[in-house]
């Protein structure tokens, strides 16, 4: 397995764990309005580095498979178009609400962030599920089926299993005691769901995962954690709310590059679009600098919002 191939994963696998924060607090906050003021704390100042952090994949992307990055980009161009303009409303309605000088106000402005938001999370994952499965892509032709890419019964399932997932990281994050209820039920909907998918849609993945005794054995461990940090979350242990993210992250990661060597439903062999250039040790150098400055950037970014809060508050 190429070292770059294993960067870009991690890379997308960061952005998509930072990503489910966001989709799961703006999936709370609609549901449990009443939690918005503890879920803001982290909202606030993550919305702002999630943008960056997709752009930052972007570039990887392109660094990484200079080659795909051109035909990646037409085929997809119509739901980026469409995650673009929505990426502006998301933008400029949680910024209003920042600034609501009442209750009713911040509320709306909020849920039509939190409309917007949901559409552009089922969009790219729509993106990267069809990426694993094919389906609604023809690769011969470069062609995208609308429809059908982002109405197949695997992508739909495949995004509510990842809503739940992070409907749960955002209660065991901050620690919500009146969501305790729900998160089992929801973490074990999630992971069922995502079985059903994969194994129906999928069987290469399945394959792949079985097939190689490390990912399989790293895959059964993290899950273990998982199901130790949720009863950790239950019992009121808040050392739950530092293991949440790091678990994501690497179920996350371990599915991901368990796809090696093939991509879009074991379609297309990805290693032949690989970075061939003399360039290949800079990559890896400036992506590894730039996941560690943006991560330390985030969690700089956190602090100092609460600082603020807490200062706002005395």
């Amino acid at each position: 397995m190429d070292i770059l191939y294993i960067i870009n994963h991690v890379v997308f696998s960061l952005f998509i764990t930072l990503f489910l924060v966001e989709i799961g607090m703006a999936f709370t906050g609609m549901l449990f309005y009443k939690s918005y003021a503890k879920i803001k704390k982290y909202l606030i100042p993550m919305w702002e580095i999630n943008g960056t952090f997709a752009i930052f994949y972007i570039v990887s992307f392109e660094a990484i498979y200079p080659k795909l990055l051109v035909s990646v980009g037409i085929l997809y161009l119509v739901p980026v178009m469409i995650a673009a303009l929505l990426f502006i409303l998301r933008n400029a309605f949680i910024s209003y609400s920042e600034y609501a000088n009442n209750v009713a106000s911040e509320k709306n402005y909020f849920m039509v962030y939190g409309i917007s938001t949901l559409i552009i999370g089922f969009l790219v994952i729509s993106i990267f599920s069809s990426a694993m499965s094919g389906i609604g892509i023809n690769i011969n032709t470069n062609t995208l089926y609308l429809l059908e890419f982002l109405f197949n019964p695997f992508n739909i399932l495949i995004f509510i299993s990842l809503i739940l997932l992070g409907f749960c990281i955002t209660a065991i994050v901050l620690s919500i005691d009146k969501m305790r209820v729900y998160t089992s039920a929801a973490l074990f909907t999630s992971i069922f769901i995502g079985l059903i998918g994969t194994s129906t849609y999928t069987k290469y993945l399945l394959n792949n995962i079985f097939g190689d005794i490390w990912i399989l054995y790293a895959l059964i461990i993290i899950l273990l954690i998982t199901l130790f940090t949720l009863a950790l979350y239950i019992k009121k242990v808040h050392i739950s709310n530092k293991l949440i993210l790091p678990v994501t992250f690497f179920i996350i990661l371990i599915i991901s590059i368990s796809q090696y060597p093939y991509v879009y439903g074991n379609q297309l062999y990805i290693n032949v679009y690989l970075t061939q250039s003399i360039n290949q040790v800079p990559i890896i150098y400036i992506t590894t600098f730039g996941m560690l400055f943006l991560s330390i950037s985030i969690s700089y970014l956190i602090y100092i919002y609460n600082k603020k809060e807490i200062i706002k508050e005395k």
